[in-house]
Parts: C-alpha cells; structure tokens; sequence
C-alpha cells in the first residue's frame, strides 16, 4: 500500500499526479522496482517497470537503460515505443556525437512514418548541435556558408511534400545552430522565424522538436535583448514540459521528471527581471527554490552558479546581498560566459547602496569588458555580413544564368520571327508575281520589315531600361538598408561610453576634496549637459529613422494629461536662461482627467515643444497648458513663449528636415519635424499658431481615446 501512494495510485486504481521523487527516495525506489522486475508474469509488465528504472535512475546511467528498454520494445515489435525511448536516449547524451550516432543509426531500422522522420529529425538536431560546438570557427563559417547556398537555391514558392519539409527543418536547424556559435544578429532571428514556421507545418507534431526550437528562440532573444520574446519563449517550454509530463503520468510513468529543464527555463525567465512584475518575479523564483528542494540535480546548480539567488535578489532592490553572491560568482565560470550582464547588474546595485568602491572596480572592469563585447558585436557582424555576402554572390550568380537563358530564349524566339518573317515575305512576292501584284507586295513588305526593325530596337530599348532600373532599384534599397542598419548600430553603441563618461565626470567629483568640489562641478555640470545634448541629437536621429522605417510603434494606455505636462516642464526647467521662468499654468488644477494614448510619444513631443521654447527665450517665460473640447473627444496642449517669434514665411519650413531659423542655435533641426510626425502616428496634428505675436505659441492636439 504504500509503495503504490509513491507510485501516485490511488486506493480505487486511478492515476494521481503525484510530486517527483527527492533524490533520497529515487534509490529505494528503483530497488523496489528491480526487485518487482524479476516477477514479472508479461512483457507489457517489465516495460512499464524499466520505464520506471530508467526515470529513477541518474542521468549518467539513464542511456544504458535506455538500450535495455529499446531492445525489449523490438522483441515486441512496438515501434512506437522504440521511437520514444530513442528520442529520450537523445536527450541524456550530453552532446556526445558518439552515442547520438547510435541512437541516429537505430532510427534509421525503425520502419518509415511521420513519427519516425520526425525522430530521426530530433536525433539529427542533437548531432547537428554537438558537431557545432566542437567544430573550429572556420569550418563554422565553411560549412554555414555551403548550407545556406544549398538553402537558398530551393524555390520556397513551390508546394512542399513531408519528404521535402523535413529535409528543409535539417537545413534551417543547422543554419540556425551554427550561426547560434558565431552571431545572435539579425541574421540569426530572421531563420528562427522561418524555422518556427516549417515547425507548425509538420504532419506529426513532436514537442522535444518545439522545445529545442523554443529554447534557442529564448537563449537568442535574451542575448539581443528582447526580453519580452524571450520571456514568452520559455512560458512555451514551461507549458510543454508540464503537458509532457500530465501525459507521461496518465500513461502510467509516475517518476518522470522535467525538473532540471524546467529550472533552466524559470531561471532564464528571472534573468529578464526587469520585464517582470513583482509578483511574477516572486512566483517563478519561488518555483526554483522548489525544485531544489526536490531534485539534487537542480540543488547542485543552484547552489554552485547562484544565477537564480542574483536576479532576485535585484529584482527585489536587496542589492547588499545581491553585491556578495556577484562579487562571488565574478571569480567563477559564470564571469567568463556573461561579464557584461553581471557587471552591468553589480553597477546598479553599487550605485543604488552608493558603494563607491565596488561601483568605480566594476565600472572599470565593465568598460574593459564593453570594449571586448563591442570587439565581439562587431566580429559577429562582420561573419554575418561575410556570410550574406556569399549568399548573395550565389543569388547574383543564379541571376546572370537566368538572364543568361532569357537572352537565349530572346534569340531563338527572334530567329524564329525573322523566318516566318522571311517566309511571309516569299510567300507574297510568289502571289504578287502570280496576280501580277509585285509592286504593291514589294511596298508591303519593305513597310513590314521597317516596322520589325522599329518593334525589336524599342523591345531593346524597353529590356534594356528595366534591366537599369532594377539595378537602380537593388542600390537604393541596399543603400537605405546599410543606412538604417548604420544608424541603428552606431546610435546605440555611442549611448553606453556616453552614459560612462556622464558617470565618471560625477564620479570624480565626488572623489575629490569639499574645497575643490564646487569648482569641478561646473565642468561635470558642463560634460551632463553636453551629453544630454548629444543624446537628444542620438533620441531624433532614432526616431526619425524609426518613423521612415515604419517601426515605430504606437501603444496606447490610460495616462494622466498633468502628470505629462509636470514631466515636460521639470526635464526642461535645468536648461532655462537665468531670468526665464518655466510654468505649467493648469498645475493648481484640480483636473484628474486621463487620457488613452501612447504616454511615451505625447511626452516626447510635450518635451520637444517645450525645449524649443526654452532655446530661444533669452527672458521672460514659457508655459504649458492643456485643454478639452466641448465633448472631451481632443485634448489640446499649448506652449507659450515670449522669444522673438516666428514669421509667416517660416511657419511651415520650421517643420522640414534640418531646417533652422538660426543656424548658431542648438540641436540639427529635426525636434519639430518630429514633433508633426509623432502627432500624426497618434492621430493629431502640431501647428504654429500665426495669430500670436508676444512671441511664439505651438498647438498639439491629439485624441483622448
């Protein structure tokens, strides 16, 4: 009786869905079963029981137990069961190509079905990852080179059988796993895609293929730093390994586990803490305290690495117990597989408990660290590039062959022309000369060939202008791609050593004397705002691309209207002259109203408007206000300032691409026209208004709903 409640049968015989095992009970366990083995009347029994054997047993024997389940399966000619235990056997081999081989070579006699290419496909992809991670950084390159070639010369427009689809997941899995090895780029996130596409269009749906292309998908999106798509990755692989395990018990498999690829996706979740809300990060922490408690296996990892115990303890602002177990894991493995993420995580905590020590050693040891990761950023780029470049080179081939067997199609098909020409030519000068009709289909003639000649030069004429137009077309486009990519990639390496130099212009201040403080706080007060200058020019330069892009996105909440305005007028307040006021007029209000808009967008402008005021008003003031309509559908914000103006012949050119009034004023003229542009994407407009003459007044209306 009791050896059936540690089976999760219950007293009626109906399967429960009991806890694992802990690692004290997993050898009493499996004793118990061998013991029970021996006495086994059918061989549906001693299944069921090495199953048991196998899932108690530890990882490092699970492959040879496998075997013995795998052989028994064959004596009873169950394929299905042959499969299944194989893709398992895959599973324990800790990359070891090997024994993959075995397994790869024992799928291959299992008879052909859609489950059986789909194991044969799982095996492949733990051979393809195992060959990837051995293999020198040339032969990556080589061979990636050579599969995206073979890759890219298949038509994907024409129907694809399963023969074909599955050969095609080989392909794009490799691709996908060896540029894993060199780059976490673009290229790598665009084949992802096409890999989870071709995954959904499979006959036989096979999870551990899902999970494989899941935890690649949620390692890629949390090195690139999407972290929402990260986070939605692994909460795919955590409801797969629960359903898993649901159907494992209902088929009688009470004791196995997905205990340690469980923790790996939690942990990876709270690695993402900051996409995280509070009760989310206590929730999935939580579950891997409880998985080390359950499982040996997960209390070693957890107890050796602490990854887990760091990203809590950040996400919870303890960051004095989260500074030790850093420091600690900085003279560990773990510093040499993510130095960046951990010293930019030790920074925060530093400078959030002012340890000043910790926080100018880790700074130092970051930008060490940065210059190797943007050495690395960069080397992948360039083996992405290299890569495409080949790709292309293939494409451009192909191109010159297929033009190549136009033209010569072009000149049979004239040849052709020319004879039934030629024969029509004959074929009425015999008439005419019967008929007595010569001259006249001589003149007939003659006008025809005329007319061919003309035809076949403006055929020329056309083919050969839409030949250069296609060029032309192909250049601009790889120009514009190389430009937004160069943007993109430049804006966003200058923010980091632009926040560093920020830091440490502050940080010497505070380490020189009291006496001399005052004096070097106006040249850091200096390099902060030359900095927030820059990063204003960087922020447009951004947006602007983003907006011509088409990727600036619009995300519309309920927002308070005063909290947007105090905002813009606080950031904007330090830049004011001496002598100028800046005011929000409805700040007394009593006004809660909220408004559903994109809060980040409207205060993009709201600060855009009210800068603009503040760079050309020497003295006097410049204030906010907002306003409803009669039936609150717009909401209208007003800046006022008492500069000098704007004149009726600029009211529109203010609001073009680099235009400025003053060409010795600050920025590169491109606030206003993101201002119009942002206003537009939300469905309301930026105007001057031309009536106003104490200086110069701008209007933003946008909906509230």
């Amino acid at each position: 009786m009791c050896l059936m409640c540690l089976l999760g049968v219950s007293a009626s015989g109906r399967s429960l869905v009991p806890e694992p095992p802990s690692g004290d009970m997993r050898k009493a366990l499996s004793d118990s079963v061998q013991h029970r083995l021996a006495g086994a009347t059918t061989a549906a029994d001693s299944l069921r029981m090495m199953y048991d054997i196998f899932d108690l047993s530890p990882r490092s024997q699970q492959f040879d137990k496998g075997l013995e389940i795998y052989n028994m399966a064959t004596r009873m000619n169950s394929n299905v069961a042959r499969l299944g235990i194989l893709r398992q056997m895959a599973n324990v081999t800790d990359d070891n190509d090997s024994l993959l081989n075995i397994v790869l070579r024992e799928t291959l006699r299992v008879p052909p079905s859609d489950e059986q290419r789909a194991t044969e496909l799982f095996v492949r992809m733990f051979i393809t990852k195992a060959n990837a991670a051995v293999a020198s950084e040339d032969e990556r390159q080589r061979h990636l080179t050579e599969i995206i070639k073979k890759h890219a010369e298949l038509d994907n427009d024409k129907e694809i059988n399963d023969d074909d689809l599955y050969e095609r997941l080989d392909r794009i899995n490799t691709i996908c796993t060896y540029l894993a090895q060199m780059s976490q780029g673009e290229l790598l996130t665009s084949y992802l895609d096409e890999f989870g596409r071709l995954i959904r269009r499979l006959p036989k749906r096979l999870d551990a293929i899902e999970n494989m292309y899941y935890i690649q998908m949620a390692t890629t999106y949390a090195y690139i730093g999407e972290k929402q798509k990260s986070i939605e990755a692994d909460k795919r692989l955590v409801r797969n390994f629960q359903r898993m395990r649901n159907s494992f018990v209902r088929e009688g498999r009470s004791f196995r586990n997905y205990n340690v690829n469980l923790y790996h996706s939690y942990r990876r979740i709270l690695s993402n803490y900051e996409a995280l809300s509070p009760e989310e990060v206590e929730t999935y922490y939580a579950e891997c305290v409880r998985l080390a408690k359950l499982d040996p296996d997960v209390a070693a990892e957890f107890n050796s690495k602490q990854r887990a115990q760091i990203y809590y303890l950040m996400a919870t602002k303890r960051y004095n117990e989260a500074i030790d177990l850093m420091l600690e894991e900085r003279n560990r493995a773990y510093r040499t597989k993510h130095p960046v993420h951990l010293l930019r995580m030790l920074m925060v905590a530093a400078k959030a408990t002012d340890n000043k020590k910790v926080l100018l050693d880790a700074t130092l040891e970051y930008v060490s660290s940065l210059e190797e990761y943007v050495e690395s950023r960069s080397h992948e780029r360039y083996r992405e590039l290299q890569v495409m470049y080949d790709v292309n080179q293939l494409k451009s081939a192909n191109a010159e062959l297929v033009a190549s067997q136009t033209q010569a199609m072009s000149a049979y098909h004239r040849n052709i022309l020319i004879v039934a020409v030629v024969s029509i030519v004959l074929l009425l000068i015999l008439i005419a000369f019967l008929v007595v009709m010569y001259r006249r289909a001589m003149l007939l003639s003659r006008h025809l060939s005329e007319t061919n000649d003309r035809l076949t030069s403006e055929s020329e004429n056309l083919r050969r202008t839409q030949r250069d137009l296609i060029a032309a077309r192909d250049r601009a486009n790889s120009a514009d791609n190389l430009k937004t990519e160069f943007i993109n990639n430049m804006s966003h390496e200058v923010e980091a050593p632009l926040s560093a130099i920020v830091e440490y212009s502050q940080l010497i201040v505070d380490t020189v004397a009291e006496d001399k403080k005052e004096y070097l706080m106006k040249f850091a007060s200096i390099v902060t705002l030359s900095a927030d200058l820059l990063q204003t020019i960087i922020n447009d330069v951004l947006t602007i691309n983003s907006i011509d892009s088409g990727l600036l996105s619009i995300k519309r909440m309920p927002v308070s209207a005063k909290e947007l305005c105090t905002m813009a007028v606080e950031t904007e307040k330090k830049h004011a002259q001496p002598g100028v006021k800046v005011v929000f007029e409805n700040a007394d209000s009593d006004d809660t109203a909220t408004i559903t808009t994109d809060s980040l967008r409207v205060e993009q402008v709201l600060i855009n408007l009210v800068s603009n005021g503040v760079k050309f008003t020497s003295e006097g003031i410049v204030s906010l206000r907002y306003d409803f309509n009669h039936d609150r559908s717009l909401i209208t914000f007003t800046v006022t300032d008492t500069g000098p103006g704007i004149g009726e012949n600029e009211a529109e050119k203010i609001f073009e691409r680099f235009y400025k009034g003053d060409k010795y004023s600050q920025g590169v003229g491109l606030g206003l026209p993101i201002c119009r542009l942002v206003a537009k994407l939300l469905g309301g407009e930026v105007n001057v208004d031309k009536s106003y003459r104490g200086g110069a007044r701008f209007t933003f209306t946008i909906p509230t709903a």
